[in-house]
């Protein structure tokens, strides 16, 4: 439906056209016109002759003529005048409508102002809070913040102190050890190996914490971590910390003596060509002096890791002594170039080069019971290497593994030892070596169980067996054991197979094996 407002412009419009309307109407039907007409029609009526009762007749219809327009003209002006008042009406109606939608807006636009004030002060005092707010904050993290830093500072310099502290027992400890002269003092020596271990341990504990604080820990340090992972049968990170030593340290004897033990941790997991490659860089770039007996140690401990990797890799196929040569070679020509003077640790290594090349033969004549069947015969060329690892262990001296090795040799060529030499292996193979490595306890339990069972000493068999089979069922299965009959290290799994093929508990030898 049309809005008020529009319907009273309606009726105004109607008014006004109406007006007009009867207005020029009422202009033509006025009486005066009309007289004129009458006036006009009885000029041609004259024309002819009319009589009087037809003259009176048309002023009455003349007369009844101008009434009836009278009444229509005063009928319209009364429309007239009714459409005109309402137009007006319409036109004050409108214009009173508009007045109050304006006063309508003016109002309305009055209490969104206020709306809109209200908000601004709303925002302006919300606003003022968040800024108080924040800077209570800011104040807050400030002050939160320096009392970190104050508490850092504090924690970082307690971490350095104990570092210092720890780093100076290490330096005391290496000193020792280093003025030794044995790379596995740190093992043979029982006082060091705790004494080192308690300080990996120490550095354990707060390692992690100095490192946060951009703290590095000492090298002297680093190795007694590397040789807390060893005895505790982590090779992976023992060799990790060992490398991190040798790397940052100033001390070219330290660094050396750290890649020695990453050189030997690498041949306990079997990794020996890496374990060549620490002792090749051992004593060409750090340990250089030829005066000390150490820097040929590290070349005869390169020569044996790359035997041990030929032999793993299946490189010697063929005629084992033939193959051999090679690093027999390496041996005697290091032995050679030995200073010439008598010092004590020079000859101790060249008794050392002398058994490794008496072992490497024995390997090539196949003593392993995993090799060789019972009761299988030498071939001429595995007597021959028989008889040369004979002379290179006399060569080798006194010590037990060359006597052993000699022993060895002779039962392989059908001899026999005293109970003299007997009784000396057997104690110095149980008892005698303070070292501690659960992989070095099973191999002389195993080097001790050839000796009892070569000898006939069946009450001692029995119990050295039992010992044997538990130390080898705590041995770590990731670490390779040195088999005394290949004389080289073999995976766990292959170093039990060799003692149970060797001997059965359950069946008692009747006498002593040439094997």
């Amino acid at each position: 439906m049309p809005s008020k407002e529009r319907r009273n412009g309606y009726v105004a419009a109607a008014g006004a056209l109406l007006a007009s309307v009867c207005l020029l109407g009422g202009a033509s039907l006025t009486p005066q016109a009309v007289a004129q007409t009458s006036s006009a029609d009885s000029a041609e009526s004259a024309e002819a002759p009319a009589s009087r009762a037809e003259l009176e007749g048309l002023e009455r219809r003349v007369e009844s003529q101008s009434n009836d327009s009278d009444r229509i003209f005063n009928v319209l002006v009364f429309l007239v005048a009714i459409l005109t008042g309402g137009g007006a009406v319409g036109v004050v109606l409108s214009f009173r409508n508009e007045q109050r939608q304006g006063e309508s807006h003016q109002l309305a636009m009055k209490g969104e102002a206020q709306a809109q004030e209200r908000a601004e002060e709303t925002h302006d005092k919300f606003l003022h809070g968040s800024q108080e707010t924040l800077n209570l904050v800011n104040q807050t993290l400030s002050l939160a913040k320096d009392a970190s830093e104050r508490a850092e500072k504090a924690t970082k310099e307690k971490a350095r102190e104990e570092l210092q502290r720890i780093d100076e027992s290490a330096k005391v400890i290496l000193a020792e050890a280093l003025d030794d002269g044995d790379f596995k003092v740190v093992v043979r020596n029982p006082v060091i190996e705790e004494r080192l271990k308690l300080i990996g341990k120490n550095l354990l504990r707060i390692e992690g914490h100095a490192r946060f604080h951009g703290l590095t820990p000492s090298p002297r340090c680093l190795f007694a971590k590397g040789l807390e992972g060893h005895l505790d049968s982590l090779p992976e990170e023992a060799i990790q910390s060992w490398g991190e030593a040798a790397e940052n340290s100033s001390d070219p004897e330290l660094s050396a003596f750290a890649l020695y033990w990453v050189g030997y941790e690498r041949n306990n997991i079997g990794e020996f060509s890496r374990a060549a490659t620490a002792f090749h860089a051992a004593h060409e770039n750090f340990l250089t002096d030829k005066d000390q007996a150490r820097h040929y140690e590290l070349k005869r401990m390169e020569i044996r890791a790359r035997f041990f990797d030929s032999v793993a890799k299946g490189v010697i196929q063929t005629e084992r002594r033939l193959e051999v040569q090679g690093f027999i070679d390496g041996l005697e020509g290091l032995i050679n170039s030995l200073p010439a003077h008598k010092r004590v640790e020079f000859e101790e290594e060249r008794r050392l080069c002398e058994e490794a090349i008496g072992e490497m033969l024995l390997w090539s004549a196949r003593l392993s019971p995993h090799e060789r069947k019972s009761g299988e015969d030498f071939a001429a060329t595995e007597e021959k290497a028989l008889e040369e690892a004979l002379d290179h262990f006399k060569a080798a001296g006194d010590g037990v593994w060359a006597r052993f090795g000699r022993a060895q040799a002779q039962w392989a060529l059908g001899g026999s030892i005293d109970d003299d030499e007997y009784l000396f292996l057997r104690r110095g193979l149980h008892k005698g070596d303070s070292h501690r490595e659960d992989r070095t306890v099973a191999l002389r339990h195993a080097a001790t169980l050839i000796a009892e069972k070569q000898h006939g000493d069946l009450d001692a068999l029995e119990i050295t067996s039992r010992e044997l089979r538990n130390k080898i069922r705590e041995l770590s299965e990731r670490l390779t054991v040195f088999s005394p009959w290949q004389k080289r290290n073999v995976s766990h799994e292959l170093f039990k197979r060799e003692v149970d093929l060797y001997y059965d508990p359950h069946d008692a030898p009747s006498a002593p094996s040439t094997d």
